[in-house]
């Protein structure tokens, strides 16, 4: 994917660039966010892209596995 977003910016793809933002972009197992924050997102998301229905879903989507991971990772605590 990297190496796309480089020629698409018409970089050089270089290979330690193409590692440092793969390390950056790892997100970790105990990142959890608050029901808050989550209900916040949801909001925001809806209202940004309600014209943009496909796109809403999948972030959507992406949504509901973030909250099934937080939910579960906090019944692990």
């Amino acid at each position: 994917m990297l190496a796309n977003l480089a020629t698409f910016l018409e970089l050089e793809p270089i290979e330690a660039w193409i590692h440092n933002a793969l390390v950056a972009m790892k997100t970790k197992e105990g990142d959890n966010h608050s029901d808050s924050f989550i209900a916040f997102y949801q909001q925001s998301v809806t209202n940004k892209f309600a014209q943009l229905p496909n796109f809403l879903a999948n972030l959507v989507v992406f949504t509901v596995q973030k909250c099934f991971l937080t939910a579960h990772s906090r019944s692990q605590s």
